[in-house]
């Protein structure tokens, strides 16, 4: 049994590296000239082998116009990053704090500030909800970084943070903007603490906790505390970076970051530049 750029005889199961190889030169030309057409080049090609499916160990037909443009290794390298910037965006979308709202009967988008993240639950749902949320929220931000991070460093990803830098933007954009409730979310604090530690290291982590708490303590507004965490992240990050402990990527990330944290702070900047940010008071039980 012959074609282009194929050996006679039986295909064996051995054959299929050579073969592939084989096809790749003379079935690429009529590929491309199928393409400018608009023709089907799947459909034509698989014609000129479909007497092979008669051979004693069935040569898988599909594999041919593929491998000879390079369709699965384009599908097989996009696969992974579509799965984890797809899934970290659902994962991050999943509205913790309003699905504890309405498991208290209460919509957090109608209580306190309006927002649905581990602040405003902890101020109207009470401790055991509020810190139930921070963590969940929290444990949103670091598993896909973590996840994304792992099968990089298994495939030899360079720079190795480059699948955690996915994940880290696609969980805090699926939480900021969930698609679940009109793109109206979170803040994204608590899911960013996790992203910190899993994409930055405790280091960061510490270095950013310790400004919030400077401020909270100064000040008691929530938000007054995010804010300038969320501008010291990058700073650390410089720092680190000039260090060599972290890449440019977490350092671009870290920016964006920030940036997406003031930007969804804007109406708490606002009121606080009007001196109408209430201060925190969270429920008594």
């Amino acid at each position: 049994m012959t074609g282009p750029g194929l050996p006679s005889g039986p295909i064996r199961r051995t054959d299929t590296t050579g073969v592939l190889a084989g096809v790749c030169a003379d079935i690429k030309p009529s590929i491309e000239s199928s393409r400018a057409t608009g023709k089907s080049w799947y459909l034509d090609i698989s014609k000129q082998y479909n007497a092979f499916e008669g051979s004693p160990t069935f040569f898988p037909i599909f594999l041919v116009p593929i491998a000879a443009a390079g369709e699965i290794q384009r599908m097989t390298f996009l696969l992974p990053w579509l799965l984890i910037a797809i899934g970290s965006y659902l994962l991050g979308s999943v509205p913790v704090g309003y699905l504890a709202g309405q498991a208290c009967g209460i919509d957090l988008r109608t209580k306190g500030s309006g927002n649905i993240g581990a602040t405003n639950a902890l101020r109207v749902l009470g401790k055991p909800w509020g810190y139930c949320v921070f963590l969940l929220d929290f444990l949103k931000g670091l598993i896909p970084v973590l996840a994304a991070l792992h099968w990089g460093k298994g495939v030899g990803m360079n720079p190795p943070t480059t699948p955690g830098a996915l994940a880290a933007l696609c969980v805090l954009l699926g939480h900021s903007y969930p698609v679940w409730l009109g793109f109206r979310g979170g803040k994204g604090i608590a899911s960013s603490a996790g992203v910190i530690i899993g994409l930055f290291g405790p280091a960061a982590f510490l270095f950013c906790l310790g400004i919030w708490m400077l401020l909270f303590t100064i000040t008691r507004y929530v938000s007054a505390a995010s804010i300038a965490a969320s501008i010291a992240l990058p700073a650390t990050v410089t720092v680190l970076f000039v260090l060599r402990r972290l890449d440019w990527l977490a350092l671009a990330v870290s920016i964006l970051m920030c940036v997406l944290a003031v930007w969804r702070h804007r109406s708490n900047i606002a009121r606080l530049r009007a001196g109408t940010e209430p201060h925190f008071e969270k429920k008594s039980k």
